[in-house]
């Protein structure tokens, strides 16, 4: 496991691009951007089924990846999901759920989708 090339790094990278851009940038998707740089920390990673299914750990294999059907059972649940007993615990336990009414959308913008944030990958990086 030593050999395998994060993807957080080219991740984050993309996601801290946006936010520059961005004057203010509305708390729910703060929320979602912390949340996605949460999910695709080396720590976190290396706890997932990532880290088995994809050795390389390449970044465009964690998009794949965390936009499949098995790495989307790895996401927390939203807090409109649960009651407060229980994001309270997923708070102070240092969790980071992703927000309610913001679509996480692979590589490009879908119209339909409403409010959003778009992951996107960079090899190169």
């Amino acid at each position: 496991m030593k050999n395998i090339k994060w993807p957080s790094c080219g991740l984050i990278l993309i996601i801290l691009f946006a936010l520059s851009c961005a004057k203010e940038l509305p708390s729910d998707l703060a929320q979602a951007s912390d949340f996605m740089g949460y999910i695709s920390a080396r720590r976190q990673l290396s706890n997932s089924l990532f880290s088995v299914g994809f050795p390389d750990g390449r970044p465009s294999e964690f998009v794949s990846f965390i936009f499949s059907s098995m790495g989307r059972a790895e996401w927390p649940p939203t807090e409109a999901d649960i009651d407060e007993n229980e994001a309270a615990g997923y708070k102070a336990v240092g969790l980071k759920m992703p927000p309610a009414g913001i679509a996480f959308i692979a590589l490009s913008p879908d119209k339909r989708a409403g409010r959003q944030l778009v992951v996107r990958y960079d090899d190169s990086r």
